[in-house]
């Protein structure tokens, strides 16, 4: 990590300027500047940090379009599966009509039968 600029003699200097003892003025200094080179970023910090962001912003990037491409083929074989489903049902449904219109012509045969017995 780059550190900043911080003159701690500068600024005790200004310090016992202004009135304070000479050690506070060094405890304050020490103090100032253990906080800027601990606790701020530098740009290249934030450079750093930019660069890394932007590596795992692309990496996500990367796991969603995965799981958009993954969740596409699901979902376009769970369609082909529900199409075949519903020609399935649909070839059964017909069957059964076939079948009941089958059975209605039997009946009325039978049942034509019968009148042109009693009829006849």
């Amino acid at each position: 990590m780059a550190s900043l600029a911080f003159d701690t003699h500068k600024f005790v200097t200004r310090l016992t300027g202004a009135g304070m003892s000479a050690e506070q003025a060094a405890v304050l200094a020490e103090t100032y500047a253990a906080l800027i080179t601990d606790r701020l970023a530098t740009r290249d910090d934030v450079a750093a940090l930019r660069e890394d962001m932007d590596r795992e912003f692309a990496a996500v990037r990367g796991e969603i379009a995965a799981l958009r491409e993954e969740m596409s083929r699901e979902f376009a074989a769970r369609q082909a599966e529900s199409q075949k489903d519903r020609a399935v049902l649909r070839s059964e449904i017909y069957a059964r009509i076939a079948y009941g219109n089958l059975a209605t012509v039997i009946t009325l045969s039978a049942v034509m039968g019968v009148l042109l017995q009693l009829l006849g």
